[in-house]
């Protein structure tokens, strides 16, 4: 049984089911741990900052420069009327605070959050059956100007295979240095980032960036500490903070134009497949549908490949349709949002020897392709949903991106909410804060997700082998196959297991009820509450997929499987 906030190291040949997908984490063996983000801490908001190569802001500037290492803008004791307000911030404030666990989102965006992936890079990233198009999404700005809705908070750079099921991970989460190097460059461009970060001596916390190659040109933090920068292999970035406690991180960054769009690079030959053998069969089907022939080069095959993901259609997943392969379900359906379309155009990139990487941040999913002789590129293949709402600072200006080259138009994508961020509506801080604190608490252990009965009204965990006392009929037992050690809120988790009698003898056409409830079975005044139901076949065995509720509260909960009996057999609950 683990405990809330628990996290076991990633090796990348061994991924557990139940740690694959989102952000509250369950055990699901007798019972679960599930943990949530803390209430968001206090955040300033961004500043506009002008950069001079030589650290000196131009003559002819009304904009403060940008502070050595260690000290305070000047702008943050001013009182006149810059662009940044002069320091003063009455707008509401960045309601996410940077952990060494990852990003604390406000209530209201914690399920949202989840969805797209995990805040560790320790944990893989898979496909699920959620298929429909999505509410209204909620984007939180970093970056000054902000790249919405592309913000990177979370990359993987690599596949493997978990019995009939593909994961990505993260290929090497070795931390390379990423040293500041001041001076502005040609073709790159400068985001100004800032954010609240707990810190720790010796602790290294994600951090979002806006490009794989992102430059760092300087960092500043208020208490002044020292400041150390690395990335993984998917260049997921870290920052190491020499002070405990809560920090002010100022960050100014450079990014290379050409990541962000333009021409179309010509591209040369692929390169070295790097996927399990299974997918790269079941991705030859998916590549040749896309119309990609051996003779076409990197580039040719990133943009044939855009295409064809760009086709997706969001609606619910057709069940009578369904395959035991999820990935083909989904690449050759064409169906899902932003992650789904993400996750199986990464998947089928690499089996075709496209290094590639999915990309998610609380709203969105997106990926980027090396090309080479070019370098990494952003690719957009659009969502489904109700709207994108972007909140950041009054000051916070969108960037630009350059036109989009090479890419053929797609029926459906320009009306993606990813298509026209210009068209997104504008919030500030203030009004997501609002929101959290207005949301409703979490239901706490004592109470059913959604109503139910209490522990002790089941049927108690039943011996085979005997008559039951209280009906007369056989008494039988209720036997759970293993479960995952941890899940998340909202997950499908399948169960399976089997209703035995005397001998054993089979229980056939018996119907089971999965419940979840208190982890401690003396605990008879808990409730429970109903979950998913299956039937016993003629050996006695069942099967069924659950979906955790996204009700439950944080922290360890029981499963159980539950025989209400019939008129042979008596009733029986798994212990």
């Amino acid at each position: 049984m683990l405990r809330a906030g628990e996290r076991a190291s990633h090796d990348p040949h061994r991924v557990r089911a139940g740690r694959l997908a989102l952000l509250t984490a369950v055990a699901l063996y007798t019972g679960f741990a599930c943990s949530a983000p803390a209430s968001a801490q206090q955040i300033i908001e961004h500043e506009y900052f002008t950069y001079d190569p030589l650290g000196e802001a131009p003559a002819d500037s009304e904009l403060p420069s940008l502070p050595r290492p260690g000290e305070r803008s000047e702008s943050d004791e001013s009182d006149d009327d810059s662009p940044n307000g002069g320091g003063e911030f009455d707008e509401g404030e960045n309601p996410i605070t940077q952990t060494p666990e990852g990003p604390e989102y406000p209530d209201s965006m914690e399920e949202q959050a989840s969805r797209n992936g995990p805040l560790s890079n320790a944990e893989s990233v898979s496909l699920d059956r959620d298929t429909d198009r999505e509410g209204v999404l909620q984007y939180v700005a970093v970056f000054n100007p902000t790249v919405a809705p592309w913000k990177r908070v979370g990359a993987r750079d690599a596949v493997v295979q978990v019995g009939g099921e593909y994961h990505l991970v993260t290929a090497d989460r070795t931390l390379t240095p990423r040293a500041a190097s001041p001076g502005r460059r040609g073709g790159e461009e400068l985001f100004l980032g800032k954010l609240t970060v707990n810190a720790a001596p010796g602790a290294w916390i994600p951090v979002p960036s806006v490009a794989p190659s992102m430059r760092l040109v300087h960092a500043n933090t208020d208490p002044p500490a020292r400041t150390d920068f690395s990335a993984d292999s998917a260049d997921n970035f870290f920052v190491q903070i020499d002070h405990e406690g809560q920090v002010e991180l100022e960050f100014l960054v450079a990014a290379p134009t050409t990541w962000f769009g333009g021409d179309w690079p010509n591209g040369r030959a692929r390169g070295i497949t790097r996927a399990p053998d299974d997918l790269i069969r079941d991705a030859a089907r998916v590549t040749a549908a896309a119309g990609v022939t051996p003779l076409d080069t990197d580039a040719d095959v990133v943009r044939k490949l855009a295409v064809w993901f760009r086709g997706f259609e969001a609606r619910p997943f057709p069940e009578d349709e369904a395959t035991d392969n999820l990935y083909l379900d989904i690449a050759l359906g064409r169906i899902g949002v932003c992650r789904h379309r993400s996750l199986t155009y990464v998947m089928t990139a690499l089996a075709a020897g496209i290094p590639s990487r999915y990309v998610y941040n609380e709203a969105h999913a997106f990926v980027e392709s090396w090309i080479a002789g070019y370098g990494w590129r952003r690719i957009d293949l659009g969502g489904a949903a109700e709207g994108l709402e972007i909140f950041a600072s009054p000051d916070t200006q969108l960037h630009e991106a350059p036109p989009e080259q090479g890419l053929p138009p797609v029926p459906g994508y320009d009306e993606s909410y990813s298509a026209s961020p210009e068209d997104a509506r504008r919030g500030d801080f203030s009004e997501l804060s609002d929101r959290s604190s207005a949301a409703a608490p979490e239901p706490t252990q004592e109470a059913p997700p959604t109503g139910g009965q209490s522990f002790g009204e089941l049927p108690e965990a039943g011996r085979a082998g005997a008559e039951d006392p209280r009906s007369g009929a056989l008494s039988t037992r209720v036997v759970f196959d293993p479960l995952p050690d941890r899940a998340y809120r909202g997950a499908q988790i399948p169960v399976s297991g089997r209703v035995i009698g005397d001998g054993p003898v089979p229980v056939p056409d018996a119907e089971v009820t999965i419940v979840i409830g208190p982890a401690d079975v003396g605990d008879a005044s808990a409730w429970v509450d109903s979950v998913g139901t299956a039937t016993t076949d003629n050996t006695g065995r069942f099967e069924a997929t659950i979906t955790l509720p996204g009700t439950i509260s944080p922290g360890t909960w029981g499963i159980y499987a539950v025989f209400y009996g019939n008129d042979v057999f008596g009733a029986s609950r798994s212990e």
